[in-house]
């Protein structure tokens, strides 16, 4: 029997050493929670503020033993929360779900958007993420540059942020990571010793700022933002913040390695940090789900129920084993054109050994009703792609898990 309760204070170290445990193997990692225990329970304690730790994760027990961990960190100001797991020492899904609704429980009115970071090979929580309905906005490549590299580092002098800079550095910033964790406000509120924004000028001229932030306790540190003015690229200028930066991190006896976050398809920035010495870590996939449905309108709301229920069906429509086994219904029931009856068993029986790459339908007349909370019918016309065969479709989906079920589908052959 699998027990689900609020974390407490006294919980934080056997917390944050099964964090540590899981977010050290590619499989089970999630981005931004830490793999050093100390490092992951003075975050939990220090960082997630907003709402307190004891107040924002679930635990899952058995027998005593905990087994798995999910919970969130809010943004209360910009209303955005950053999803931490779920952390399970063997995955099970309805595990899962069911986490997941518990923690979704103590999340404050305030929360808008969820933002979900999870390893690319950790495939599980990927898959969950797409079961949830969250949708993939970015691929992200973490970098690595250690100690034993800074020797090789080329002498670089940069200034730090003055007065005098800060409108052209907040500027530059929120022009090139606009929506980004941290706007330049937040990052100069964050500023101290440890914290540092450097600068690179031609006289009276802003050439570019980065960002870093170092954790001499933990012997880590990450260059959080770096960006250079448009009219100064091609001319050094990232290189030689880059450098600095580097340079000044590892004025801390106690640093090991630099870590830093790289959109994928930016592959001339990801040369540019291998160059001066970083070497790839792992990948992130970047997620995000709008959860506003109350401050929305009715038709805004009716809008973004129709493309997403739109979206599973055509999810469903590639034949893939994963996507009948989490958005099919255990009770889902299929009338056939043929008059066939399936159940979700029968249905992913039927599956061929390949899915399909490209949908074979041209889907048109899609329709959603609202039929009671939690249950709508979708509504669509369909034209087979290569024998130009022609269906009305019908399909009941239902909520469960705070996820979209396909509980009844039939097909009726028109032409």
């Amino acid at each position: 029997m699998v027990e689900l309760r609020v974390l407490q204070n006294e919980d934080l170290q056997e917390v944050s050493r099964f964090i540590s445990q899981l977010n050290n193997h590619e499989e089970t990692h999630i981005g931004y929670c830490g793999e050093d225990e100390k490092e992951i329970a003075k975050s939990m304690e220090a960082d997630i503020t907003d709402v307190k730790y004891a107040e924002s994760f679930v635990g899952a027990y058995e027998r005593n033993q905990l087994i798995g961990v999910l919970g969130f960190d809010a943004d209360l100001e910009d209303g955005s929360a950053e999803i931490w797991g779920p952390f399970l020492l063997d995955w099970k899904r309805d595990l899962a779900f069911a986490m997941w609704e518990k923690t979704m429980d103590l999340l404050p009115g305030e929360i808008k958007s969820l933002e979900m970071f999870p390893n690319r090979r950790n495939v599980q929580v990927c898959q969950l993420a797409k079961d949830l309905s969250f949708e993939k906005y970015s691929d992200e490549t973490i970098l690595l540059f250690t100690r034993d590299n800074s020797m090789e580092l080329e002498s670089a002098i940069l200034e730090e942020l003055t007065p005098t800079f800060e409108l052209a550095m907040k500027r530059v910033h929120d022009q090139a990571f606009h929506g980004a964790y941290y706007n330049a406000q937040q990052i100069l509120a964050r500023l101290n010793e440890h914290r540092k924004v450097f600068i690179m000028t031609r006289g009276d001229v802003f050439c570019g700022y980065i960002y870093v932030e170092a954790e001499p306790e933990f012997g880590e540190a990450s260059i959080e933002f770096f960006a250079v003015e448009e009219s100064e690229r091609g001319n050094g200028v990232g290189a030689t913040l880059l450098t600095g930066a580097l340079q000044w991190l590892f004025t801390f006896e106690n640093m090991d390695s630099i870590t830093l976050c790289v959109n994928s398809k930016n592959r001339s920035a990801i040369n540019l940090y291998k160059k001066v010495g970083f070497q790839h870590l792992y990948d992130l996939c970047a997620y995000t789900k709008d959860i506003r449905q109350g401050s929305m309108d009715e038709k805004e709301r009716e809008a973004v129920l129709k493309k997403e229920v739109l979206e599973l069906e055509q999810r469903l429509m590639h034949y893939r084993k994963a996507d009948f086994e989490a958005l099919l219904s255990e009770t889902f029931v299929e009338f056939g054109s043929s008059g066939a009856v399936y159940d979700k068993e029968m249905a992913i029986e039927l599956l061929g050994m390949q899915a399909l790459e490209e949908i074979p339908f041209i889907l048109a007349d899609f329709e959603l009703v609202e039929l009671a909370p939690g249950l709508v019918q979708a509504r669509y016309r369909t034209t087979h792609n290569v024998t130009g065969s022609q269906s009305l479709r019908s399909s009941l989906w239902k909520m469960e898990d705070s996820v979209w079920r396909m509980a009844f589908h039939q097909g009726t052959i028109t032409g």
